[in-house]
């Protein structure tokens, strides 16, 4: 698997900055930077430099969840939420996401950044100390059904 701790040569030759859902997107479907970089211009209507905006509500949309189907991608929300002692229901940061779900391929969408975590690896180019606290809005389990297709 490609491990993008340093920035893609696709990337650098695109002059691309602000990509990190497109890395995020690549590391958990296990795709290439470039057809990541394509499904964020078509689907999340994604502009070269800038960062991809309502990923949230595009994914869950009637309209992503197909896009992503018809590309053999499936992507299945996960609770990332726990019930602390006074009952009130709050969301997980990165490090107890990451200790409930060590294994399996994650995209997961903080405040304005994305990140992947693949088998028990949290894959952030970013410093991942930097956003280990930060609170989860929204994670997704990604597989790639193409892979298992080939012996269907």
């Amino acid at each position: 698997m490609v491990n993008y701790s340093d920035k893609p040569q696709l990337a650098q030759d695109l002059n691309e900055t602000n990509d990190c859902f497109v890395r995020a997107l690549a590391l958990s479907a296990n795709i290439s930077y470039n057809e990541s970089h394509g499904i964020a211009e078509e689907l999340f209507n994604r502009k070269t430099g800038e960062g991809t905006e309502n990923a949230e509500s595009t994914i869950r949309s009637k309209k992503g969840r197909n896009y992503f189907q018809h590309r053999n991608i499936q992507l299945e929300d996960v609770n990332h939420t726990y019930v602390r002692r006074d009952k009130k229901v709050h969301a997980l940061n990165i490090r107890g996401f990451y200790n409930r779900y060590g294994k399996g391929s994650y995209l997961v969408l903080v405040n304005k950044h994305a990140l992947a975590i693949v088998d028990g690896v949290i894959q952030d180019w970013e410093n991942a100390k930097k956003h280990i606290g930060r609170t989860v809005e929204a994670a997704y389990r990604v597989k790639n059904n193409r892979q298992l297709s080939i012996f269907a």
